[in-house]
């Protein structure tokens, strides 16, 4: 039975990845640009900007990912009402959609097979 919810769990587990990656890239257009690198072409540090690039949203993602576990705060972003202000609306919407949307499908994925399980119950023993 643990490795049926382990199999059904991987999907849950690919959709909370993508709402992470999303919620991530949302944030990312709020938080404070302190990069001193530019893209130029001219001097060639593309390689440089990409990478800084990949960590700031990867930073952006763990903030999404640290939110969901119950650490939300808004040091990171601009001082801006307007940026605060938004950026709490996504705060918000985000708990909203990962704690009551997410959650439920997860219990209906564990549900759903641990039906199938005790409907073959006796096949599932042998």
């Amino acid at each position: 039975m643990i490795a049926k919810v382990i199999n059904g769990i991987a999907i849950f587990l690919i959709v909370l990845l993508i709402t992470i990656l999303a919620f991530g890239d949302a944030f990312i257009s709020l938080q404070k640009n302190t990069s001193p690198l530019q893209f130029d072409p001219e001097t060639e540090n593309f390689f440089f900007y990409l990478i800084y690039t990949v960590t700031r949203f990867l930073s952006s993602a763990f903030f999404t990912y640290c939110m969901i576990l119950g650490n939300v705060g808004l040091d990171g972003f601009d001082e801006d009402y307007f940026i605060i202000l938004f950026a709490t609306i996504e705060v918000y919407i985000c708990t909203i959609f990962v704690m009551i949307v997410m959650l439920n499908l997860l219990i209906s994925i564990i549900g759903q097979i641990f039906s199938k399980v005790q409907d073959n119950q006796v096949n599932e023993f042998y």
